[in-house]
């Protein structure tokens, strides 16, 4: 990949979001969407908890075996690769598309949709991401330890542990009035 062709991709896509700003990125495709924020709420999972991952689903459908999440780690090798020339010429491009969607963002926030509009769907959207963290956080909870453990039912999540406790979320946010759609 050549830094035209980084150019050229990136005007072809209308949007592209970031992981490490995923707050940010969801909130600016909401409001080029013009959805409310509630449509946005997710409830985090037991992957992004820490803690526990279940290993084996058991015939009693709500219990699993879970064991302990090992941290990832790098070797002595692979930090010394990571710092390498190599891995600068190989990772240039990924870099280079991470600091232009990265500026873009921005851009979009100040140019487009406007910093206080944004701030201030971004403030309402943590509200509700708290409120369905509080709420919903025991139905996304696939491993409460080691051994059996009752879990959330399968059905709570859209596909295998993807998505769980989006019932909660719909009959928490059934009655809120959807302010931004048109």
């Amino acid at each position: 990949m050549t830094e035209a062709m980084l150019s050229k991709l990136l005007q072809r896509l209308d949007f592209i979001g970031l992981v490490e700003r995923m707050d940010d990125s969801l909130c600016v495709l909401g409001l080029l969407l013009n959805l409310d924020p509630s449509l946005l709420v997710h409830v985090s999972d037991s992957k992004v908890q820490g803690s526990y991952v279940p290993v084996q689903e058991l015939k009693n459908e709500s219990s699993r075996i879970c064991k302990k999440e090992r941290k990832p780690f790098k070797t002595r090798e692979m930090n010394k690769f990571y710092q390498s020339s190599i891995w600068e010429e190989k990772s240039r491009y990924s870099r280079m598309l991470y600091d232009a969607v990265n500026q873009s963002l921005d851009a979009t926030i100040d140019h487009t949709i406007g910093r206080d509009r944004f701030d201030t769907y971004k403030l309402e959207y943590l509200s509700l991401l708290h409120l369905a963290s509080k709420t919903c956080q025991n139905e996304t909870v696939l491993c409460r330890g080691e051994d059996r453990t009752n879990v959330a039912n399968e059905f709570s999540c859209y596909h295998e542990d993807s998505g769980c406790g989006y019932h909660c979320l719909n009959k928490l946010f059934s009655d809120r009035p959807r302010r931004y759609e048109s």
